[in-house]
């Protein structure tokens, strides 16, 4: 499972992804990923600076600093970016620092979520320092983990020819089961070489 970490600088990616990895925020190993086994599912988190193609990732965690309200204000630009992006893309919001004094309110939270209620986003306030929430976070990362109807709604398309009907439809797989699906189709191939005998020697044929 892929997931990426976005939001401005210091709301604390890397100190949440350190807690979770490590169990403890303050380690010195700096990386722009991580990876923790989750509930027997590996977990790779990517920790970016700047909006990238998140198509990639099926999940998107946006952070922002409890005690800061400017990165409260900037969660409208974030958001704003994963939905010209990819507009169907499941997002976890959370508030950090929770330990420390808030300069944010629930009511403003509040607020912020309905006006984005046609996004999937959940919200979970986190301290990477005293360890708040951390698991109920990771929960939240497993619950959203793409069902394997919602990865084959993203699967490639591919046009074949039905023999049925004699047209082109199209089919959806994975690309793990590309070579499986072409095959199993029921008589592609079938009319395919009927129509190609019957074009070079039916006429021939006595």
């Amino acid at each position: 499972m892929k997931v990426v970490f976005i939001g401005d600088n210091g709301v604390g990616k890397k100190s949440l992804c350190k807690k979770m990895v490590y169990s403890n925020y303050e380690n010195k190993n700096e990386y722009e990923k991580y990876c923790k086994k989750i509930d027997g599912i590996i977990v790779e988190i990517d920790c970016i600076k700047k909006m990238k193609n998140i198509k990639k990732y099926d999940l998107v965690v946006l952070l922002f600093d409890l005690t800061q309200l400017c990165s409260f204000w900037g969660i409208s630009k974030w958001l704003g970016k994963i939905k010209t992006c990819d507009s169907k893309k499941k997002i976890i919001l959370v508030g950090t620092k929770r330990d420390r004094e808030r300069n944010i309110t629930n009511i403003q939270i509040e607020n912020l979520c309905k006006n984005y209620e046609n996004i999937e986003m959940k919200y979970i306030e986190v301290s990477a320092k005293l360890g708040t929430n951390i698991s109920e976070f990771e929960k939240e990362i497993i619950l959203s983990k793409p069902t394997n109807l919602e990865i084959i709604k993203e699967e490639k398309k591919y046009n074949t020819f039905d023999s049925n009907d004699g047209d082109f439809e199209e089919i959806e797989y994975n690309d793990s089961s590309i070579r499986d699906s072409i095959i199993k189709k029921k008589g592609i191939f079938r009319k395919f070489v009927n129509s190609l005998m019957n074009c070079f020697y039916g006429n021939n044929i006595k």
